[in-house]
């Protein structure tokens, strides 16, 4: 049975100071989607299996790499 399923998740994150650019950057982008990331898997493997499919498992992300990524691909858009 194939499905379609698009899930929107966020969090909402106080901090006790406001960060210099380079550490907000890091929050925003590494920390805090780490953070909210396995509530996603398991919301998307419970969803799933509920009506007695197999769950769904969301691999692993690491954010580190792929803010990497993500600056390197804007640092190359920027020189071209």
């Amino acid at each position: 049975m194939p499905i379609n399923l698009t899930v929107e998740m966020g969090g909402a994150f106080r901090l006790d100071s406001e960060p210099i650019k380079e550490e907000f950057e890091r929050i925003s982008h590494i920390i805090c989607p780490a953070i909210v990331f396995p509530y996603l898997r398991e919301f998307v493997a419970d969803l799933t299996i509920r009506p007695g499919m197999v769950a769904v498992t969301l691999p692993p992300t690491n954010f580190v790499e792929a803010a990497r990524k993500r600056l390197a691909g804007e640092k190359r858009a920027k020189e071209e």
